[in-house]
């Protein structure tokens, strides 16, 4: 591995700062020194505006993203989640509260038991963890049901993929 002061040679730096994105080491440093030193262009939508996304698609995301985290090995990426029902409950508090039930669509039946593990421990985790990430997006608190279901093929469904949005109407 070359060394700092071989790849700092014939260049200009203002800064070099190394990094290590495994175990998060001065990665707020480095986000700071770019956030400092790029200049401020055109804002593309407003300021407290997150996403262009529609919000069930950033929840099937956040789902997807925490169903693939333990089983990237096991689980190929052609896995995708819809969600069912999505309200929010009449309840008193600071805080809303969403029900969010989601369907976790597999391809063949083995990857089922791949996605719920021993005595559906994996999809107790993935809920958990999709939960807490859906929760700190949304600034609410959800309830978030989960469920597996096989849907041989449906990359080729025309249906299923305009009710994701990859086709148009």
């Amino acid at each position: 591995m070359l060394g700092i002061s071989q790849l700092a040679k014939g260049f200009t730096w203002d800064e070099i700062v190394p990094i290590s994105a495994a175990i998060h080491e001065q990665i707020d440093l480095l986000e700071k020194l770019i956030g400092d030193n790029l200049p401020a262009g055109p804002a593309f939508y407003p300021t407290d505006v997150k996403s262009d996304q529609k919000i069930e698609t950033l929840i099937c995301e956040l789902i997807r993203e925490a169903a693939l985290r333990d089983a990237r090995e096991e689980l190929p990426h052609s896995i995708m989640v819809t969600i069912d029902e999505m309200g929010e409950r009449e309840e008193k508090g600071s805080r809303p509260f969403f029900d969010i039930h989601a369907t976790i669509h597999v391809e063949r039946d083995s990857q089922t038991g791949i996605l719920l593990g021993h005595q559906g421990e994996r999809l107790k985790d993935i809920g958990m963890r999709a939960r807490k990430d859906i929760e700190r997006e949304l600034g609410a608190r959800i309830f978030l049901g989960l469920h597996v279901k096989v849907s041989k093929e449906w990359q080729r469904d025309p249906k299923l993929l305009e009710r994701l949005g990859f086709t148009e109407r």
